[in-house]
């Protein structure tokens, strides 16, 4: 059995696999420099609880240390016990500790990427980092308990 084989390649090829690469290049790089742009600006904390964003204004980036948010059973009579969120500037935003059955929201760790959510379904409460200018960052949060943890 005779097989001969041809490492001759046509312009066209050529032509068709730089394209391919530099499309790709170009793809990589509108990619990097877009999750750059959303997180070098400032990062706000969203909380919701039952499609209703709660009254938390955090920018992450004025954070110098680790910040515990508590909503409280009593504030929130839905959740099934108290929903600890820790927030930090340089690692993002967790679920620190909550009473759920599965824990998928505790297990998903430190998210520091805008608009990708934290969601816990048992307890109805979704967290989510923006990189919108409209809300001002301070150390005021309406109506929820919370506590800062030094590190």
């Amino acid at each position: 059995m005779n097989k001969n084989f041809s490492l001759k390649h046509s312009i066209k090829d050529i032509i068709l696999v730089s394209i391919s690469l530099v499309i790709a290049i170009v793809f990589i790089v509108v990619i990097l420099l877009s999750n750059k742009a959303f997180s070098s600006n400032n990062r706000y904390l969203n909380v919701y609880h039952q499609n209703t964003r709660l009254n938390i204004n955090i920018n992450l980036n004025d954070l110098t240390e680790n910040q515990i948010i508590i909503l409280k059973k009593e504030d929130y009579p839905r959740l099934i016990n108290d929903f600890k969120i820790e927030v930090s500037n340089k690692k993002g935003v967790r679920v620190k500790e909550v009473t759920c059955y599965d824990n998928t929201c505790i297990n998903q760790g430190w998210i520091n990427v805008v608009n990708l959510p934290i969601v816990c379904i048992p307890n109805d409460v979704k967290i989510v980092l923006t990189s919108t200018s409209g809300i001002t960052g301070d150390d005021v949060i309406g109506g929820i308990k919370y506590e800062k943890i030094l590190y």
